[in-house]
């Protein structure tokens, strides 16, 4: 199939999505499919160059400046500018593409798909990787809720022949929200190259309890309770040390950290390239992911693919048939509540064979259930079937 996968959020921009989308081109393209990316670069023409096989085109665009409404994030941009949409019909049109993928409805450009491939004819499919809300503030998160049941809805969630859910919460929100039942199910993936890197040393006995945490510090993934349960470990007695990962894009979590004397405990290590992370992680006992709604994510299911025991919000079934087992194979815990947290920490700092048998069975998991190739197989199917309509 010759396949466009369009994204605002694409490398050298370090989140989520962004590594989700160029794994998944790489991954089409190696089971021999022609895949091109389209997306975002500040500047006046349009930039192409070949990434691993495969054609990346970068439409001009402007950046969003940094606000608390995205998340104090620098690196957001908006395509759909003047003459994008002519250029992106002549990529189209230039590399006969017969499905187009919108990956994210975060921003703008899936506004300019459903319009560019009903002129062309092309269907288009589109992936919800996050639920789109505010939490810290009610008026704002209603504001923000009323425009995407109405203006996200009509001109742009309801042109898609079908919406593609990375988990079974966000399978709600699209049925809550956009009242669209055309849902398909691809859970977020691991590359198999991630299981010859060497594993963790959970087993470890010596303290401090090291735990590591993974993605951009925002609104909507402070590490507040995180961090509250650590100081009530440190006043226990136990020695522990907490590194976080990401860009700090909101400053509460370094003022609650100065608040609490804990800057000798708890570290900020800022944006790091995802190798030096995977290299990182193996020198930590847990890796703790947090953000306000319940998920799994890339950064966890790489902790966990190292030999990590991963600590989340989420819950059985959140990923369907994947069999997630509280304190088998993965860590659940709930926002809010510290004292759950803290005694689920401190279990596990105290007995590295419980550590080394969850993080044994989650790497398992992985393999079992959420590599590549499976998704690949899932999503080719999603396509096929949005061609033959």
């Amino acid at each position: 199939m010759n396949i466009a996968l369009v994204t605002n959020l694409f490398p050298p921009i370090q989140t989520g999505t962004a590594h989700w989308v160029k794994e998944l081109a790489y991954h089409l393209t190696r089971v021999g499919h022609h895949v091109v990316v389209v997306t975002c670069r500040l500047a006046h023409e349009v930039h192409s160059e070949i990434v691993d096989g495969y054609k990346v085109f970068r439409l001009p665009s402007y950046r969003l400046p940094v606000t608390k409404l995205a998340l104090g994030f620098e690196q957001f941009y908006l395509g759909y500018l003047p003459g994008n949409r002519q250029r992106l019909e002549e990529i189209l049109v230039q590399e006969r593409v017969e499905i187009v993928h919108q990956c994210g409805h975060l921003l703008d450009l899936d506004f300019l798909v459903p319009q560019v491939c009903k002129r062309l004819d092309i269907p288009a499919v589109c992936s919800i990787h996050t639920i789109i809300h505010f939490p810290r503030n009610r008026i704002v998160d209603g504001l923000m809720k009323l425009v995407d049941r109405t203006l996200v809805k009509w001109l742009s969630i309801s042109r898609y022949q079908c919406l593609i859910s990375l988990d079974v919460e966000i399978a709600k929100y699209i049925r809550d929200r956009y009242r669209h039942h055309n849902i398909r199910f691809v859970y977020p993936c691991i590359d198999p190259e991630v299981f010859e890197l060497p594993t963790a040393n959970v087993l470890e006995k010596e303290f401090p309890f090291k735990i590591l945490s993974i993605g951009h510090v925002t609104t909507m993934r402070h590490r507040l309770d995180l961090i509250r349960a650590v100081d009530r470990l440190v006043k226990d007695g136990l020695a522990v040390e907490l590194l976080i990962v990401g860009k700090v894009l909101d400053p509460t979590p370094v003022k609650l950290v100065e608040q609490l004397g804990l800057q000798e405990v708890v570290r900020f290590a800022g944006e790091l390239p995802r190798q030096k992370v995977l290299e990182l992680a193996r020198n930590y006992h847990i890796e703790a992911h947090w953000i306000t709604t319940p998920g799994l994510g890339t950064a966890i299911l790489e902790a966990m693919t190292l030999g990590l025991p991963a600590m989340t919000y989420a819950y059985p079934g959140i990923y369907g048939e994947v069999p997630l087992a509280d304190m088998e194979n993965i860590v659940f815990a709930t926002p809010g509540d510290i004292p759950e947290i803290a005694s689920r920490l401190t279990s596990l700092a105290n007995s590295p064979s419980l550590r080394a048998a969850i993080g044994k069975e989650g790497r398992k998991l992985i393999q079992d259930y959420l590599t590549w190739p499976k998704a690949i197989r899932d999503i080719e199917s999603i396509y096929a079937e949005a061609i033959s309509r």
